[in-house]
């Protein structure tokens, strides 16, 4: 079965913004998923509440890049992902 890459460029997006689109995700039917959130610059979300969303699973993974906008997030997300399919998932 194929892997799927999620990739979310976030760059202050309310909170609940942002979980409703993980835990979106995470409930969905796939089994074999990563999710590959690029924070664009500075945040107002914590690491530790995306890591609840989860489970502290390993499924996920959280880069930081300076900020450079929707397309240097989505190229950054691309290079560390490792699934056989990528979509990228604006929050």
């Amino acid at each position: 079965m194929a892997r799927i890459s999620f990739i979310i460029p976030y760059y202050n997006k309310p909170t609940d913004v942002l979980l409703r689109c993980l835990r979106s995700i995470k409930t969905q039917a796939l089994k074999d998923w990563e999710v590959v959130l690029v924070k664009d610059g500075p945040s107002h979300v914590p690491d530790r509440v995306i890591e609840n969303v989860f489970d502290h699973s390993d499924k996920v993974k959280v880069i930081e890049i300076e900020k450079g906008g929707a397309c240097a997030a989505r190229n950054a997300g691309f290079k560390e992902s490792t699934g056989d399919y990528v979509v990228f998932w604006d929050a």
